[in-house]
């Protein structure tokens, strides 16, 4: 192979659109689950503990566009009230779009539904089931549910939740989109369609001679 004379220098710049990619393993998930008369439930467990993730990621890709200075210091900036820990950071967002806060409300009560989610397998610990059911003589005892298997049953929840993380962020995106300080071709009108990475480079011809006195 010939070798050429001199060494080429390339400089790059870009990002992974990280909320993207995982709303892709979330839409993965989702047609694995509803493909499966039995068995869905693993499937549908992941895809909600990954479009929390993908909220998660939006919530940063977002906010540093809003607001950059704070998103520059954000783990002090978010050590304090009334904006501490990752509710604050979620608070804050919707602050800069322009949304109120109504937790009982979905589309907002389902996120924070998937934040307890989220930290339940997190911090996994066996959960002690005790209790007592009436029922009829010559009945069976129903059976114990477990608090994850409350949040992700039954099958059809899947597509609800879903669909409200989808008009979650499609609300803060609308509304964010004129906010946006940054000139971002890649921001797109929907936050979770479009690509997930780009890169631009540009090519030069590098040299290690020092220049002559």
């Amino acid at each position: 192979m010939k070798k050429h004379g001199f060494m080429l220098k390339t400089t790059y710049e870009g990002e992974e659109i990280l909320h993207r990619l995982l709303w892709h393993i979330v839409e993965e998930e989702s047609e694995r689950a509803a493909m499966l008369a039995r068995g869905w439930f693993n499937p549908s467990a992941v895809a909600m503990v990954f479009a929390f993730h993908t909220i998660e990621a939006y919530l940063n890709y977002v906010g540093e566009r809003l607001a950059p200075d704070i998103w520059k210091q954000e783990r002090n900036y978010f050590r304090r009230e009334p904006y501490r820990g990752w509710e604050g950071k979620l608070r804050k967002v919707l602050e800069l779009a322009g949304l109120t806060w109504n937790p009982g409300e979905r589309p907002l009560s389902t996120v924070l539904q998937l934040r307890q989610l989220r930290d339940l397998l997190a911090h996994g610990k066996p959960e002690k089931l005790e209790g007592e059911f009436l029922h009829p003589a010559g009945t069976e005892s129903p059976t114990p549910v477990s608090t994850l298997r409350k949040m992700i049953v039954p099958q059809e929840k899947l597509q609800t939740v879903l669909s409200d993380v989808e008009q979650f962020l499609c609300q803060i995106h609308s509304l964010a989109k004129p906010k946006v300080k940054a000139n971002d071709n890649f921001f797109g009108g929907h936050p979770l369609q479009g690509t997930s990475e780009y890169s631009v480079h540009s090519t030069t011809i590098h040299s290690d001679k020092k220049p002559e006195m």
